[in-house]
């Protein structure tokens, strides 16, 4: 997890370009124009004015965020 953390860093993945972090961080736009919650592969938004990225999940009645 700190080596997925410090990507958005010092990014290795995308050999040092900003394209693959943009991408992760960017949310969708719905057919209508709305912007969703959900970006490529992470939630995205604001709570208390701060911006929030992150990522949920659920198997087998655990959750985890």
């Amino acid at each position: 997890m700190y080596l997925w953390d410090q990507n958005f860093y010092h990014n290795i993945l995308g050999k040092g370009s900003q394209t693959l972090i943009d991408k992760m961080i960017s949310p969708n736009i719905n057919d209508v124009g709305k912007t969703g919650y959900y970006a490529f592969g992470l939630g995205v938004g604001k709570h208390r004015g701060e911006d929030w990225i992150g990522h949920e999940g659920a198997w087998l009645g655990f959750r985890a965020a």
